[in-house]
């Protein structure tokens, strides 16, 4: 299957570029994910996945050791999307994803951004889900702003931009932004409750919340 050009070369790049040396960090959080082959998770084996396992890691948190892959492929909804799964004992499941095909201006230049949102519920109380996914995206976008990412009005974590045309990122690097996007990602991992994980610096959502 041929991919879009600009898809490719973000491709490629990112296979090629590895994480900052220092520990991924967001405010208190700080956590070193090593790059590991792990057993299949979600479609971290299958020819169409584009980063080809080059993202695949493992890194403890909370004394606990979790898998954690990054995955680029065309979703069933024909857009290209960086997806982050996490595995942690029996618990698994996407965390926080970013599309690459719906931010393009005219003059090529994809806004790497995504909207905060949490969609899991509890139980047949639907107001007090709806609550819950409003506190938990309140929380995690003040995290993310006190740690120096940018989070917009309309609740989206900007994580730079990319220029299709140039095939390059613009106003950030390739290793900032797979940094920043894996902090994201195990942020958003523990505020969702049900990953198999928890920060012991950061407030609980879970089944006894």
């Amino acid at each position: 299957m041929r991919h879009p050009p600009e898809i490719s070369a973000i491709a490629r790049t990112l296979r090629e570029t590895r994480l900052p040396r220092s520990d991924v960090r967001i405010g208190e959080i700080m956590v070193k994910p090593t790059r590991a082959i792990i057993s299949p998770l979600q479609y971290n084996t299958e020819r169409f996945e584009l980063l080809k396992g080059s993202h695949d890691y493992q890194v403890e948190i909370g004394g606990r050791m979790a898998d954690l892959s990054l995955q680029l492929y065309l979703n069933l909804n024909h857009h290209y999307r960086l997806f982050a799964y996490c595995r942690c004992g029996s618990a698994k499941g996407m965390t926080f994803s970013l599309n690459f095909t719906t931010e393009k201006d005219l003059k090529g230049v994809i806004g790497l951004e995504q909207k905060i949102q949490f969609t899991e519920g509890r139980g047949e109380d639907r107001e007090k889900a709806r609550q819950i996914r409003q506190a938990k995206k309140r929380i995690m976008a003040d995290i993310l702003l006190r740690s120096g990412f940018e989070v917009t009005d309309n609740d989206e974590v900007n994580l730079g931009t990319y220029s299709a045309r140039r095939k390059a990122f613009l106003d950030t690097t390739p290793e900032t932004f797979l940094g920043q996007f894996v902090g994201v990602a195990l942020l958003k991992g523990h505020l969702q409750g049900n990953k198999g994980y928890q920060f012991a610096c950061l407030p609980r959502f879970d089944d006894s919340f």
